[in-house]
């Protein structure tokens, strides 16, 4: 089973590579890459796609994945293919790119108040927000993107001026900087002090209690 469950998230990757490719060129904007390591898809397999497609007559391959697995005494099998085009090429390449640098990108925790907040109603999935929080001693803006749990924690805080604590990854190339990458999110007490949050703060930015 551990070499099925292997394709299985292998094939996965691949898809949700292509996707991301596709996404990137309809608007022009390699956005959709920045949270890429989430769904498995890395420099590696960007850079693979590419190659494979390059190493084609028509830049273009053609992948399909077969496995099978045993219920009982029955055997049964399933197949993915995927198509990658030219058109996906040079986009993966460049995502390639992308993620490589991203993997040099500090991860920080930062503390600030949300400036200013964009789509808060319910009817949007996703809010860009502006942090102001001091860096190295000096205040600066730090836009960053939420959606669900984080993104209601983040509205909260706006609407009662509270400073929330966040942790992710800092594009300081970007101006104003950019958080990618959000690992935990969470509105601060003013009754407590920053070391308390990092003692009860889990993987996914809620508070854990005993």
């Amino acid at each position: 089973m551990e070499s099925r469950d292997y394709l299985v998230q292998a094939a996965e990757a691949i898809s949700t590579a292509k996707e991301m490719a596709i996404a990137s060129v309809r608007e022009r904007d390699l956005r959709y890459f920045n949270d890429a390591w989430k769904y498995g898809v890395s420099a590696n397999l960007c850079e693979a796609l590419a190659a494979l497609s390059q190493s084609s007559p028509d830049n273009a391959s053609d992948l399909t994945f077969i496995w099978e697995a045993s219920i009982g005494d029955r055997r049964v099998g399933k197949d993915s293919s995927y198509v990658l085009d030219s058109s996906l090429t040079s986009t993966l390449s460049v995502a390639a790119l992308l993620l490589r640098s991203l993997d040099a990108v500090e991860a920080v925790q930062l503390r600030g108040n949300v400036r200013s907040l964009t789509d808060r109603t319910e009817e949007f999935i996703q809010s860009e927000a502006v942090l102001f929080a001091e860096i190295e001693g000096k205040y600066r803006s730090v836009k960053f993107t939420v959606e669900g749990e984080l993104r209601r924690r983040t509205v909260r805080a706006f609407d009662d001026r509270s400073p929330i604590l966040v942790k992710g990854r800092l594009l300081r190339h970007e101006t104003p900087y950019k958080l990618i990458s959000i690992t935990d999110l969470l509105v601060i007490d003013e009754t407590l002090q920053v070391e308390d949050y990092e003692s009860i703060m889990d993987p996914v930015g809620r508070v854990t209690s005993d």
